[in-house]
């Protein structure tokens, strides 16, 4: 078969809070080392609170909005736990701290997504994949523009372009955009995908195993685009883990199609041993870090396993 080099477009509605789309990352993982520069991967942002009182009981709100959080909060926590059942990508959510009575929308993280993939288009996909890591594995309140600045440095974004992108209006604008193109196919349910190729589009929803997602490439396709074989050599996951810097095992697992995580560490076990790639541990697992020279990408709870 002939291979064909036309991209594929796959878009992504989601939020950056999204615990399902946090739990679908391996299966984009095994997608982009299986269609090797075939498919562009794109965020829409979709809002998935825009008032988290349009979620709580209206019968604990009728008793005061402190008393409705108080009660939706652990609700919403355990709506998480259950979420790392899919993939097994560890979400640490004892107790939910993403909202209060002053922040009360995910609009702050939708768009400080859309700040960010305007000025610094290669970091936005890294960006959202630590954003969701502060919301659903380090539990940090990122509804507040603290907590969200210090993920734009941690990403190494330009601080000051950020701001200013945010103060004048070029990313609401966008974020507007990814809203008026959400009504437009009338995505009602997150997260769902829209892939494209040439003339063609579909749209897919829902949380999607890999072969629901090589199916519809290969029917939008007419069969023309295929999966490729790909090499589980040291070299290749190390070289995968300079392009995602913060990543779980995981998502290595199912990229390189090895059997299990201990291989994966088992393959990595060099450049751990030499200090190259970090080890973060978190409740229920662990993640690689990629650092460059002294400072880490991500450096807070880190200490290296032999």
């Amino acid at each position: 078969m002939t291979r064909d080099t036309h991209p594929i477009l796959l878009q992504s509605f989601t939020d950056p809070m999204m615990g399902l789309s946090y739990e679908m990352e391996p299966i984009f993982r095994r997608l982009e080392t299986h269609y090797p520069n075939l498919i562009t991967f794109q965020n829409c942002m979709a809002l998935l609170v825009r008032d988290v009182y349009d979620f709580v009981n209206p019968a604990d709100l009728a008793l005061g909005k402190e008393i409705a959080l108080e009660r939706y909060l652990p609700r919403l926590a355990a709506i998480y736990r259950a979420e790392e059942a899919i993939s097994h990508m560890p979400i640490c959510m004892e107790i939910c701290h993403l909202f209060d009575t002053e922040h009360t929308s995910t609009w702050p993280l939708n768009l400080a997504y859309k700040a960010v993939e305007r000025v610094a288009p290669n970091r936005a996909q890294q960006f959202l994949y630590a954003l969701r890591f502060a919301t659903v594995v380090e539990c940090r309140q990122t509804t507040r523009a603290e907590e969200i600045k210090d993920v734009v440095r941690q990403c190494s974004v330009n601080e000051e372009d950020f701001l200013n992108c945010i103060a004048d209006g070029r990313a609401e604008k966008d974020l507007l955009a990814d809203l008026a193109l959400c009504r437009h196919y009338r995505i009602t349910g997150l997260p769902a995908y829209r892939l494209a190729y040439k003339e063609s589009e579909m749209l897919l929803h829902g949380v999607l195993p890999y072969e629901t997602f090589t199916d519809a490439i290969a029917k939008l396709t007419d069969n023309a685009v295929a999966p490729q074989h790909v090499s589980s050599c040291p070299d290749a996951l190390f070289d995968f883990i300079k392009r995602h810097p913060l990543i779980s095992p995981i998502e290595l697992k199912e990229a390189f199609d090895l059997p299990d995580t201990e291989t994966v560490r088992r393959l990595l076990k060099e450049p751990i041993a030499n200090g190259a790639l970090r080890v973060l541990p978190v409740c229920h697992g662990y993640f690689f870090s990629y650092h460059v020279g002294k400072e880490t990408v991500w450096t807070a709870f880190v200490k290296f396993w032999a």
